[in-house]
């Protein structure tokens, strides 16, 4: 019995431990889990500061020397620098439960170095990454500026749709190092196919799910989880972004291991509080394309 009270006092911590590793999973990887510390339970918030863009008034007239030198010694106009403010709130709940005959049962399935933690982590880690791209897409469906639509998709035009969202993001002035792209099977399929990518598996990048390679700046992975759904969805999303330009943040509430109460049986139970968010200062550093049909 040692053991099996060895798993029911260490199995919380074990999974917290898991929880702090890094992410394998592609949107979980390139999240900002900035403010994780200080955000402990189910609707915690933080509120972040916004400046406003700064931007230089043109001030040199018709590009004479002496309206340039007039100009230059006249009262300059004050920009705006009204702050506001973006919250950020933990809103999801995910929770599990399976049920035992005994705790040997437990024991045998829920070693710590067994498959069954493995499992319930990448149960969790699933609920997390599904929900990030839920909060994108609710993001992008209230930024219209930030997306685009591809009409058709094929091995012949993949690498100019790519290009095209390249062009966005260096439009806004996004710097070039950490660019990302995430595409669902279908679109992985057509840039295999392409043969376009240059890249191999290349160090930390290797141990992210679904790594493709490397094309125009972006490192590209694939996700299964990115399944547009609804009346008029299109064929496919893809997600270009800078990494870490969205924040989230997971918190596991409680992990024990309990006796039933009405019947002759055992308990695992478990809750994890998440959430996420763009804020406004980092908005124009993701697009999203929606294309319409794949060739």
């Amino acid at each position: 019995m040692a053991q099996i009270d060895q798993v029911r006092s260490i199995l919380e911590a074990e999974l917290r431990r898991k929880l702090s590793d890094t992410p394998k999973k592609p949107f979980m990887r390139f999240a900002n889990y900035e403010f994780e510390g200080q955000l402990k339970a189910g609707w915690d918030t933080v509120s972040v500061p916004v400046s406003p863009k700064i931007t230089l008034t043109d001030a040199s007239g018709n590009g004479q020397p002496a309206t340039i030198r007039a100009n230059s010694l006249a009262d300059i106009t004050a920009s705006d620098r009204t702050i506001t403010k973006s919250d950020l709130v933990i809103n999801k709940l995910h929770q599990y439960r399976e049920k035992f005959s005994d705790l040997e049962e437990i024991q045998t399935l829920y070693s710590i170095k067994g498959n069954r933690v493995k499992d319930l982590v990448n149960g969790i880690d699933t609920a997390i990454e599904t929900s990030i791209i839920t909060m994108l897409d609710a993001f992008f469906a209230a930024t219209s500026a930030q997306t685009t639509t591809i009409a058709s998709m094929s091995v012949s035009t993949v690498a100019k749709d790519i290009m095209g969202l390249r062009t966005m993001l260096s439009k806004k002035e996004v710097p070039m190092e950490d660019r990302i792209l995430i595409v669902s099977p279908e679109v992985s399929a057509i840039i295999a196919q392409a043969g376009i990518l240059a890249g191999t598996e290349v160090a930390a990048d290797a141990a992210v799910e679904g790594w493709l390679g490397k094309f125009a700046g972006f490192s590209i992975y694939e996700s299964n989880l990115i399944t547009p759904s609804g009346e008029g969805a299109p064929a496919a999303y893809i997600y270009a972004f800078r990494a870490k330009s969205y924040n989230y943040v997971r918190q596991l509430l409680k992990a024990k291991v309990t006796e039933a109460e009405g019947g002759m049986y055992y308990n695992i139970l478990g809750q994890v509080a998440h959430g996420g968010k763009v804020f406004d200062q980092n908005a124009e550093q993701l697009v999203r394309a929606s294309v319409t049909a794949l060739a």
